[in-house]
């Protein structure tokens, strides 16, 4: 059993594998994992939708806290205003 919460759990294995959010990363890699994670979200709500049980509820939880770690994450400054 986790000794912490479900969605403290998944924030902190982002934390690791990517830094804070406020530890930024390139426009690329962002632009990517938030493209991934709405994919992840949608596919994991509407498993929800169609079976409601405790094992799809937990893989909304966390594809929402990916989302959300991805849209808060920095990036590095741009070049003229332009994103590398």
């Amino acid at each position: 059993m986790l000794d912490k919460g479900l969605e403290e759990f998944v924030w902190d294995e982002l934390v690791v594998l990517h830094g804070g959010v406020h530890i930024s990363t390139t426009f690329f890699i962002k632009t990517n994992e938030l493209e991934n994670s709405q994919k992840y979200m949608s596919l994991a709500f509407s498993e929800f939708r169609n079976n409601s049980n405790a094992d799809n509820y937990n893989l909304m939880i966390m594809a929402m806290i990916r989302f959300q770690y991805w849209t808060q994450k920095k990036t590095f400054p741009t070049a003229m205003g332009r994103n590398l």
